[in-house]
């Protein structure tokens, strides 16, 4: 008479690890597979820069003539808001605000895809203030069909729009303006502008300088209108040297161009990002693949979660090209190996092409 015992199942038993053992085998295949895609997609591939949406940020001065709460340096506050009366910045023109906690505009899919753009309930979310009349107001859910091109949000309505990864990018604008001297700023246009009104007077800006970057390069801007003024710190121009002397900490930057609206300085961390153009290889003519207005980029599974509406920029061609759609290739376990990306060619009489028209700084 045999006798069972209940005893505890082992945990050496082939279908209790067999899945265990078969799943870690499959990730770490995936992780080589996703290295040797990487590799292979390096082949011809140039360097980019990839400018990154940024989902959220504040109102640009070609839709609204207030300034942000808060550190104007830094910009971090989440409300805008009228400025007061009798200041540097005109008269009181604006009596809302608007709450800039989520997208202005939504996510990137709503801006592109079957809405094109989130209307607001502006009796809601952006009126604080019963003075405000309906025409102040019936601009916002209009913001895509404005006429007017504006170097600050290429016409989105917001800044900063762009970051690019592996980079730091600062726009200054007469939101973050310190300090005015022979300055004055011109609510009247879009976007507001700076205007000098002494000979010897400048524009101040706090500038917080990254820690550790290899290059910085930088333009003056009167809204679309790339300028050759220089930016000056101490009463002369800044340059790398001095960059890097301070680097990790904040410095008082001065402009004294006549007439401006905003400066783009961009600082190179030293993140090299490289693309994958198939079309290149399969033409022997380079010229029609430089104009081509639709082409396909690989990217590497190293620039992460592409969006449409994100911008590639190929220095060594001084091309940029528009993502409008994206094919993500993820095995199951989540890995992913590459990104199809489709792209349009943006023209170079196109406001955005600004993007990247930016000096060198020796």
């Amino acid at each position: 008479m045999s006798i069972k015992r209940n005893l505890p199942r082992s945990h050496i038993n082939a279908r209790n690890y067999t899945f265990d053992a078969a799943n870690k085998r499959s990730e770490e295949l995936e992780k080589g597979r996703q290295i040797h895609q990487q590799n292979s997609l390096k082949v011809n591939s140039p360097p980019v820069v990839y400018y990154q949406q940024v989902k959220a940020g504040y109102t640009c001065t070609c839709h609204t003539s207030s300034r942000p709460n808060g550190d104007l340096a830094l910009i971090d506050d989440q409300r805008v808001e009228p400025e007061a009366e009798g200041s540097a910045f005109g008269p009181k023109t604006d009596v809302y605000t608007i709450d800039l906690k989520n997208p202005l505009f939504g996510s990137t899919h709503q801006m592109v895809g079957e809405e094109p753009y989130r209307l607001v309930d502006v009796e809601d979310d952006l009126v604080d203030d019963e003075e405000v009349s309906e025409d102040k107001v019936a601009m916002f859910p209009d913001l895509f069909a404005k006429g007017t091109d504006c170097g600050i949000c290429y016409r989105t309505g917001y800044a900063p729009l762009w970051n690019p990864i592996g980079r730091q990018r600062v726009s200054l604008t007469t939101h973050v303006a310190k300090t005015l001297d022979g300055f004055y700023v011109n609510q009247s246009t879009s976007p507001a502008v700076f205007e000098r009104t002494d000979r010897t007077g400048f524009v101040e800006f706090m500038l917080q300088i990254p820690k550790y970057f290899q290059a910085v390069t930088y333009a003056v801007y009167n809204n679309t209108i790339r300028l050759p003024d220089l930016i000056e710190y101490q009463d002369q121009p800044i340059n790398l040297t001095t960059l890097r002397e301070h680097a990790g900490s904040k410095i008082p930057i001065q402009v004294r161009a006549e007439t401006f609206t905003h400066v783009v300085l961009e600082f190179d961390l030293g993140v090299i990002l490289q693309a994958n153009f198939p079309q290149l290889t399969a033409t022997r003519d380079y010229n029609y693949f430089f104009n081509l207005a639709s082409v396909s980029i690989e990217l590497p599974p190293s620039i992460c979660n592409p969006q449409i509406s994100d911008v590639i920029y190929v220095p060594q061609w001084k091309r940029l090209w528009q993502i409008y759609d994206v094919a993500p290739y993820v095995m199951p376990s989540g890995t992913l190996i590459k990104t199809t990306a489709q792209g349009r060619l943006i023209a170079q009489i196109e406001t955005l092409h600004n993007l990247a028209d930016l000096f060198p700084l020796k």
